[in-house]
Formats: C-alpha cells, structure tokens, sequence
C-alpha cells in the first residue's frame, strides 16, 4: 500500500512539480496551498508523512501545521523544506519536531532520499510504540494474574477450617508471596476493645519467639493510626520513622519500606494489614493493597459471623435438648402423680396430660377444646359456655376449685369430680394457657354420703329420748308447782334441766338441718311473721347466762321490726353468730349487737350485726369462712368446735333470700353481719 503525503507550498510551480515527481515516486500525494487547508486535510484523514514549506504567505505557518499534526499524532513524521535557510531557522524547525530540514532550490534525490528515511522512521516509531504496548499488556496482564492469584490463595485461605490465627497467617504468606513483600503482619480489632491483636504474619525475619509487640492500641503508632483514621499510611524510612513501633527490628531487618492498610466492612473497622520491604514498593503492589485488605476484613467479619452463628446453633441444640430432657423429667413427674393433670394451651387445646387424666376422661386428642366440654354441678344443672372451671381460669384470670360432674370414660354415669384449675403466665405476663388438676372422689362422696347418713340417722335417734326428757322434765315442772314450799333451788334446777333440753334439742335440728343441706336438699322453712328485735333480745338474754366474763351490748333505734321468716332457724343462726362473738373472745370483753332496717332498691332489709374484740380471723382463711367444717387455723386445737355453725348461719341467710358477710382482723375481732329480707324474696 502506497505511503500517503501531506505536501504543502504556497507556490504552485513548486508544489505541482513536487506533486509528479513524488507521485512518479508511487507516493500517494496530498497537495495544500496553505497551512489552513493542511489543517483541513488532517482532520479529514491520517498521512505517513508531511512536506511543509517552513514560510507560507498566510497567518499560518509550515511550523504551525507540523505542530498541528504532532498534536493529533505524537509520532507524526514531518520534512520542513524553506528558501531563507539560517542557523536559526534550523534550530527553531528541529526544536519543533521535524524529522529534517531542506532549503530550497532542494535536490530531488536529496527529498527522495529525506522521505525514505523518513518513513523509515515512521515505521520504526511504530514498531517500537507497539512494542511499548505490548510490553504493557504483559505487565498488566502480569500484574492481573499476580492480584487473581493473591485473591484466590486467600479466598481458599479464608474458606479453610482451622483457627482464625492459622488462616491469617496462610493470608500473610500469600502476602508476601505475591506482592514481593519481605514480611507482612494482619492485626485485628478485639471485639468491644479498642486494641488491635496480632494474628498473622509471614515473611523472612530473626524474631525467635512472641514478637516484641502483640497488641497496638486504636490511634498509636502507624498501624493504630492507619486503623483509627481508616487510611492508607507509608513510610519509607522505617529505621527512623518516629510514629513505628519497633525501630530496632527493622534496622536489625533492613526493612526500609512501609505501608499499612485498614480492614473496614460496612463503615466497621475489622483490623489492618501492615507490609515491609526492603526495597520501595511498586504502584501497583499500592494499588493492590486496598481491595485485598478489604476482601481479608469481609473474611474475617464472615468467620467471626460463621463462629457466632455455630456457637448459637450449639447453644440452641443445648438448649433444646436441656428442655427436651426438662419436658421428659416433668412427663415422668405427671405420670407419677395418682391425680389427673391436663395442661391446655390459649385455646383450651391440650399440651401436657397424664394417664391418671386418660383414666378418667378417656382418650385425649390434641384438637379437643376442653373449656366446652359437657359439664354439670353436683345439683345436676350444667355449666354453661365460659363457666366451666378451665374456661375460666383461662378466659378470666381465676383460680378455680369446685366440685363437679362431668361423663364418664365409658359414657355412661356422670362421674363426679373435685377440679382446680389456674392460668399459666410467663415472665411478662402473658397468658401460655391454663392447668387444671383433678380427681375422682366418686368414694369420697359415697363416705361422705355414709357420714350424712349416719350423722341423720344419729339425729335421729336422739331426737326421740330427747323429746320424751323435756315431756318429763316440763310435766315434772308442773306436779311440783303446786306443792307448797318447794325450794327454790329444786324449781331452778328443773328450769335448767328444760332448758338444757331445749338447747340440746336445737343442737340436734340444727344436725338435721346441716345434714339435709349436704345432701343437695333446701329446707322445708315455716315461714311466719316474727318480731326481729324481740327474737334477738330474747337470744341476747339467754347467751348472757353462759357470758360471765362478757358484756353483751344490744343496740337499737327500732321499736320493733317486724318480718317474714322461720323464728326457729334464724334464732339458731344469731344465737350462732353471739355464741362464736364470745367463744372466740376468751379474754372476755364487750360483744356488740346491732340491729337495724336498711332501705335498698331491691327492697327493706332487716340487719343484725354482731361486733366482737376477740381472736379475729386469718385474711387466707376469710374466703371459705362459710365453708362446712371449715375452721379458722389460729383456733384449731386451741378453741372447741366443730366448723358447721357458721356454714348453718350461712346456708340459712341463703335459704331466705339473704346473706352473711364478715369483717376480720387477726389479732383484733371479727364483725359478721346477717341481712334477711323484711319481706321472703
């Protein structure tokens, strides 16, 4: 292919007649007037070579359009041809790039000549620019493979088992290996300190034995900074370097280069890498530090992530399996356990259950919702929805204890059973569920109704002689009246005797009474119009008798009050409530008795009130004061009773449509309150 030149001459004899010989030369030629149009002809295309006159007739210059073409191509080969030739000119021609210089009248051959060697020129430039390139690519390519390489060997170093020091010591022998490093140090930043610990190193050095400095604080020295400041520091001149830490060593060592580099992941600072040389370092082993520092900092953030997610999945295993042997220590523990257990979640379903639980209710399944399971009270009503006892331990928060009927394992008979049931909460108070405990008292109930029986019968039984002494003391009572002079003490002795009757004849209704309650039954009340007032007062006398060392107080603002009601069973129940006032103030003292008329809108309500200052009554035990047999714990086995007179008075208010309430203080008194209605509700 034909060399193409860009020929400029401003006179036209001279630049047609170097137009032919050139092109007879098998030249491609390009002939312009002027430098302008030379400029134009560069932009438009790419010449081989440019023949310039040096001094054209326009603004611009031969000189100017060769710098023009080296501007667009620094290896732009030009021949600067002049009819003024001078030493000067010369100079001035050469120092602006020219390949040669020519004076005018020019010899052909010499041009000739001048264009040959020139071209040569050009292609030399070339070969030797491609060269150049070339030699570049392999070092970039080098250089390429030496950072892949760098990479790969510690990628595979940090995805090796083994402790985090043996992998960073792997990271710092490839280090050295590949950035001709003559040692290398990786420091870490101590989880919730700010101090930097040496875990690896690598490279040629005469330290035998711990390095002289295994920790560097945050800030301190070239690394602490570079670590702190998260920058790239150098130094080259380590020997003498105030701000490194061990001078000695590297004078010892010949190390003269230095430079460290931060370890950061997501704007946290994981450590630095420190480098040491004997020699300076390349640019390129600089540029490669950054990315390599940061892909050792993402491996040990990743390590220390893989480290605390095995000991989390460790911990979980332990934990799961100390409550796994947990659940199994508490399964034996319900198995063990002679009463039924069932453990329900929010929903009623069931968690946890025993075989004493299967025993009575039959198969448990884990979508059986126990908080609706058919239930009745031992008078045969049933429950209805949310009145079950687990229901409402779980629906209400309450701690449940009753007596109830439930089906049987077998489906027949109603089974009955003593349940309590409680809600389960954890630390925050938040419900888990609930936990219902109970048992068959199907034989507890037949001794219970073998004591009922008996105790009726027993009532019975004493109620007959008991009725034939008071026939015999009364008509006892009435031969003597008539005899005169009979002493006093005889009359008083009988009246005692009577009364004694009387009061065991009560004693033995009120057994009866108790006993027909127990067994589910309301009594057959003689309800009649009776004086209140006079019905206390009348108690009131009788008990002052037996209250020697107590002052009984009656206070009233009523005349009378009068109201519907059975005169034997309630004279019973207040003679109760006075009888307790002053069997349990053993210190004697002041009993209070009030009665008084309330006026309600639900209606009147006669009130008796008996006050005493006597033992009081226990806060735990005030709940089921009112419960059969049940006695307060600070009287058991000191004071004498049986634990039915206040269930009577209890079951008595009831049966009129009434209630009894009490106010206690241990320690301080009791004050129970009986209200009936005026009229029977």
């Amino acid at each position: 292919m034909a060399a193409r030149l860009l020929l400029a001459e401003d006179e036209d004899t001279v630049l047609v007649t170097l137009t032919a010989v050139l092109q007879q030369e098998g030249y491609e030629v390009t002939p312009v007037h002027s430098a302008a149009e030379g400029f134009d002809a560069l932009r438009s295309g790419s010449f081989d070579l440019i023949v310039t006159d040096m001094r054209m007739e326009h603004e611009s210059s031969g000189l100017d359009l060769v710098a023009e073409a080296r501007r667009m191509d620094p290896q732009a080969v030009a021949i600067v041809l002049t009819g003024y030739g001078s030493f000067p000119s010369a100079v001035e021609a050469l120092q602006s790039g020219v390949f040669d210089y020519l004076t005018k009248p020019s010899n052909l051959d010499q041009l000739k000549a001048s264009i040959a060697r020139g071209l040569e020129k050009r292609q030399l430039d070339r070969a030797v620019l491609q060269a150049q390139r070339a030699e570049a690519a392999r070092l970039v390519a080098e250089q390429h493979a030496r950072e892949a390489t760098l990479r790969a060997d510690i990628s595979a170093a940090l995805a090796e088992r083994g402790s985090l020091e043996d992998i960073l010591n792997r990271c710092a022998e490839a280090l050295v290996t590949h950035l001709q490093a003559a040692y290398a140090r990786i420091w870490v930043l101590k989880p919730g300190e700010d101090v930097l610990e040496l875990m690896g190193t690598a490279g040629t050095s005469t330290v035998s034995g711990p390095l002289r400095r295994t920790t560097i604080p945050m800030g301190a020295w070239l690394l602490g900074r570079a670590a702190a400041e998260r920058r790239a520091i150098y130094s080259q001149d380590l020997p003498t370097d105030p701000l490194f830490s061990d001078r000695a060593w590297a004078r010892r060592e010949g190390m003269t280069c230095y430079a460290s580099y931060p370890m950061v992941v997501e704007d946290r600072t994981i450590g630095a890498i420190a480098l040491f040389a004997r020699t300076m370092f390349s640019q390129e082993t600089l540029d490669t530090m950054g990315p390599v520092a940061a892909a050792i900092g993402q491996g040990i953030e990743r390590r220390r992530a893989e480290e605390q997610r095995n000991q989390l999945l460790v911990a979980e295993r332990q934990a799961r399996a100390r409550a796994e042997a947990a659940e199994r220590r508490l399964q034996q523990i319900v198995e063990a356990l002679p009463e039924a257990i069932l453990v329900v979640d929010p929903e009623g379903h069931p968690l946890l259950w025993n075989k004493a639980t299967t025993a009575i209710i039959g198969p448990v399944g884990r979508d059986i919702d126990f908080t609706v399971l058919p239930a009745w009270r031992l008078d045969g009503t049933e429950y209805q929805r949310g009145e079950r006892p687990l229901a409402r331990a779980i629906r209400c928060g309450e701690t449940v204890q009753e007596r109830l009927l439930i089906s049987s394992r077998t489906g027949g008979d109603k089974l009955p059973i003593l349940a309590n049931a409680a809600p389960i909460y954890d630390g925050e108070g938040r419900l888990l569920g609930g936990v219902s405990v109970f048992q068959d008292i199907s034989s507890i109930r037949e001794l219970e109704q073998q004591k009922t029986d008996f105790l009726s019968a027993a009532a019975h039984d004493l109620k007959t002689p008991l009725t034939a002494m008071k026939g015999l003391v009364q008509m006892l009572q009435r031969q003597l009246s008539s005899v005169p002079g009979l002493p006093e003490a005889t009359a008083g002795t009988l009246a005692a005797a009577d009364a004694a009757t009387r009061k065991m004849a009560g004693l033995v209704d009120e057994l009866l009474d108790v006993t027909r309650l127990e067994m589910q039954s309301e009594l057959d009340l003689l309800i009649r119009p009776v004086d209140l007032l006079a019905l206390v007062k009348g108690v009131v006398e009788d008990q002052r008798q037996a209250a020697e060392r107590h002052e009984l107080e009656l206070r009233t603002e009523l005349a009378s009050l009068e109201c519907a009601l059975d005169r034997t069973r309630v004279e019973r129940a207040v003679a109760n409530l006075i009888s307790n006032a002053i069997k349990f103030s053993p210190d004697g003292g002041e009993v209070l008795i009030e009665v008084s008329r309330e006026e309600h809108g639900d209606g009147a309500w006669a009130v008796v009130a008996v006050t005493d200052h006597g033992v009081g009554i226990p806060a735990s035990d005030l709940p089921r004061i009112f419960d059969r047999f049940r006695r307060a714990g600070n009287v058991r086995g000191r004071i004498a009773g049986t634990g039915i007179g206040l269930a009577y008075v209890h079951e008595i208010a009831s049966q009129h449509g009434g209630e009894v309430q009490v106010r206690s203080q241990e320690g301080r008194g009791s004050t129970f309150v009986l209200r009936l209605p005026v009229g029977l509700s």
